[in-house]
């Protein structure tokens, strides 16, 4: 069995993440988790600032600070300047108070607001690899791909909530825009292209089950076949 063909259309998008690389500045974000997922979404905006404490890490923050909690992050003025000026899409902002170990007020810096948008990751056309780690050999999705009839277009965009409203947290950019970030070099970002991402099947599997395509028993054993490797019985 062959891996799904990609569609060109994805040779165009990234994903930014968190590195989770030490030491850089994080931040607690003094807001629910539901709340920080809706101001990042473009969903709500705040009545006022939204607290950001230093958590752990550097005392000087990055360009980009991540929080303990999920959620999108907090930028730079930096960051805003190059999304600015570069004339980029699917994004807004909303003020935060960022705050250093010393609780003293670092300015420069605004809450990270998507507003561009594609539909939900389509599984179906992931390949799965099996990769080997201390308890054994377990299934990955490689390549998170959305329906690229479903992008609005937008430099920067997160997935639409499915029918559920369960959404995911990914954070898609063009290529366009990640030449740009690694020409001013833009520090803590971990970029991956759209092909190299991996995600457990187990991830999905746990809590987003409605996503995973309908031939995912085939496509294990012929992943398990091809690497030669016997498939754990929970898998």
């Amino acid at each position: 069995m062959s891996p799904p063909r990609r569609d060109r259309t994805d040779d165009g998008f990234y994903l930014l993440s968190d590195p989770v690389s030490n030491p850089p500045f994080r931040g607690r974000m003094l807001a629910t988790s539901d709340e920080g997922w809706a101001f990042g979404r473009a969903e709500a905006s705040p009545d006022s600032p939204v607290r950001v404490e230093w958590a752990m890490g550097a005392a000087t923050p990055s360009d980009v600070v991540w929080k303990t909690s999920v959620g999108l992050p907090v930028v730079s003025r930096r960051v805003i300047q190059l999304l600015e000026s570069g004339g980029f899409t699917g994004w807004d902002t909303y003020p935060v108070d960022l705050v250093d170990k010393a609780g003293d007020w670092i300015p420069g810096y605004a809450g990270l607001m998507v507003t561009g948008r594609c539909d939900p990751v389509d599984l179906s056309r992931s390949e799965v690899v099996v990769r080997q780690f201390p308890g054994g050999w377990f299934p990955n999705f490689r390549g998170h791909f959305f329906p690229p009839e479903s992008w609005d277009g937008s430099d920067l965009f997160v997935e639409r909530k499915d029918g559920r409203g369960s959404g995911s947290g990914a954070l898609h950019a063009t290529a366009r825009l990640i030449r740009a970030l690694r020409r001013h070099r833009i520090k803590n970002l971990r970029i991956q292209h759209t092909s190299e991402v991996e995600v457990s099947v187990s991830v999905y599997a746990i809590g987003e089950a409605s996503w995973l395509p309908p031939d995912l028993e085939a496509r294990l054993a012929d992943a398990y076949a091809r690497r030669g490797v016997p498939r754990p019985v929970t898998v």
